[in-house]
This record gives C-alpha cells, sequence and structure tokens, in this order.
C-alpha cells in the first residue's frame, strides 16, 4: 500500500496548480501582457448603482434606518460624559445639551437626577 504525501507536499502542490490556473486564465492585451483589472471606487459605485435599478430606494430606506438606530443607540453613552463632565467636574454643558434638558447648570443634583433617571 503506498504512502500518500505529507499535508506540506499536498497543500504545496495544490497551491501552484491555482497558481498556473489563475495565470492562465488572467485577462491578456494583443502582446500577450497581462490587463491590470483594477478599477477605481467611482467606476464601481456607478456600476452597482446601475446594478441596483428598482431597489435603490429599499436600500436608501434600509441604510437611513441603520444608521438612525446606530445614533439612536449612542444616545445613553453620552449620559456618563455628561454627568462626569457638568455634574462631577465644572465644565459648563454644550449648548446643544443646555438647550435640550430643562435644567441649568447651576442645578448639578437636579442635572444629576433627570440623567440617572
Amino acid at each position: 500500500m503506498p504512502r500518500s504525501a505529507s499535508s506540506r507536499t499536498r497543500y504545496a502542490d495544490y497551491k501552484s496548480r491555482v497558481r498556473r490556473r489563475r495565470a492562465e486564465s488572467a485577462p491578456r492585451d494583443k502582446r500577450g501582457q497581462k490587463i491590470d483589472r483594477t478599477r477605481g471606487f467611482g467606476q464601481l459605485l456607478a456600476a452597482f448603482w446601475g446594478i441596483l435599478g428598482e431597489h435603490r430606494g429599499v436600500l436608501a430606506a434600509a441604510l437611513t434606518t441603520l444608521t438612525l438606530s446606530t445614533l439612536i443607540g449612542l444616545a445613553p453613552l453620552y449620559a456618563p460624559k455628561i454627568v462626569v463632565d457638568s455634574v462631577l467636574g465644572d465644565e459648563p454643558l454644550s449648548p446643544l445639551v443646555d438647550r435640550v434638558l430643562p435644567v441649568g447648570p447651576e442645578q448639578p443634583k437636579t442635572l444629576l437626577l433627570l440623567l440617572v433617571g
């Protein structure tokens, strides 16, 4: 019973077969030189946009929903920053937070109670 080749030898044979197949199937120009098959991001995006066809709206809605859910998921992580910076520290509230929250920075305990719940 003949002994089979080691896995290292079989893998090396496999790699050389794959390399040979790729070299044979690579596109070539009239002189036999390999053609570079890279395309820029704009070309790929335009091709993808064309392929989408009537499904563009569905993709836009899905991406919008994903973006909004990510932002909503990040919102609770902003409360500890406000607590550490404005309640425990001396940093004033950002103008956006100051407009959204009904509590002024002069009432740190009320702000803490509002953020922690």
